[in-house]
């Protein structure tokens, strides 16, 4: 997604490993490209047709391969959405832990 999608999203923004900070601004983007010596991708690049799997609501359920072992399935609760393509998923798996992950909704990953 271009740069300043999380914010406009309220989605946080981690920094690279190893720093645990989160982005919290456009300003700290332009420090980062700046002291990295980057270039940000164009907007356009990420222009996309709408999604072919939707549309997903809060609440829907699916199976999910788990990103810890991907040999397996895990179920999966939408608990978010947004541009109805970028789905927050709540992952449960045997031990009765979830975990959440952010998946596109054209995803080989989900079913």
């Amino acid at each position: 997604f271009p740069i300043g999608f999380c914010e406009l999203h309220n989605i946080e923004l981690s920094y690279p490993l190893p720093s645990t900070e989160t982005f919290s601004s456009q300003t700290q983007w332009t420090a980062y490209l700046h002291r990295t010596d980057s270039q940000p991708v164009p907007a356009s690049i990420f222009e996309r047709p709408d999604p072919i799997s939707g549309p997903f609501s809060v609440g829907m359920a699916l199976e999910a391969v788990s990103p810890i072992d991907p040999s397996k399935l895990c179920l999966a609760t939408v608990n978010r959405v947004v541009c109805n393509r970028l789905l927050r998923l709540g992952l449960s798996t045997n031990n009765s832990t979830t975990r959440e992950i952010w998946i596109d909704c054209d995803s080989v990953d989900i079913y």
